[in-house]
């Protein structure tokens, strides 16, 4: 007799909603939403090396890991308990992790030089998108009876303050101490890391510095051509 196979639901993608409801629907894949960012994260990461990413990056990963860990120690259970998820529900670690990331683009926005903006508007309307986002994530979870209002409620309250803390450090600590350090050592060098932060605005410098690089090849370009003419 073969032995019995338990299985269980991948809790950071399980999700589930009321058939031919396009309302809960919505609502089930804004659960995702963390698991886009961490996408992203790691693709800007692989593909900028910036410092300040991955430092965001690792602090969105500590964040996450806080929540697991303060759900293992409260272990107050879900407001369903015949839901398959079978772990503990305070605090909600998905209206933590939105909240983590919200705040410190927040922060990064208004308290930091790295993120400037030729017209304001642009800076606002990404917050306002993003504190949409976080709403919806947040009102997902009650909405499907994963989480109770105290357990959203607590995940956001950690969340911001959580981003708070690591944003501070970074801006008074690892930016100017610990980033220079590391920049200069050979592995950075040969993954080509470095911190940008103390340029104002680093997508005006990357545009000018790749047109600028494109013209002046042109120009090279040209006089060889023109060199070899001459011959």
């Amino acid at each position: 007799m073969a032995a019995s196979i338990t299985r269980v639901p991948f809790k950071f993608t399980y999700v589930t909603y009321v058939e031919d409801d396009l309302l809960s629907l919505y609502f089930a894949f804004s659960s995702l939403y963390p698991v886009l960012i961490v996408t992203s994260f790691f693709s800007l990461c692989l593909f900028t090396r910036e410092l300040q990413t991955c430092y965001f990056f690792l602090g969105q990963l500590l964040n996450e890991a806080l929540a697991l860990t303060l759900k293992e120690l409260i272990k107050q259970p879900r407001p369903h308990t015949d839901l398959l998820l079978k772990d503990y529900g305070m605090p909600s670690s998905h209206a933590q992790f939105m909240s983590f990331f919200t705040s410190y683009v927040f922060f990064s926005f208004f308290f930091s030089q790295r993120v400037t903006f030729q017209n304001p508007f642009g800076k606002y309307l990404i917050l306002a998108v993003l504190l949409f986002l976080t709403g919806s994530t947040a009102y997902s979870r009650l909405e499907m009876k994963y989480h109770s209002l105290e357990q959203v409620v607590a995940g956001h309250l950690i969340g911001i303050l959580t981003a708070f803390v690591w944003f501070l450090t970074g801006k008074a600590i690892i930016t100017p101490y610990v980033f220079p350090f590391f920049e200069n050592t050979r592995l950075f060098k040969f993954f080509y890391l470095r911190d940008s932060s103390s340029i104002p605005n680093l997508l005006k410098f990357q545009y000018d510095a790749a047109i600028e690089y494109k013209q002046n090849s042109g120009k090279k370009g040209a006089a060889l051509s023109l060199g070899k003419k001459s011959k």
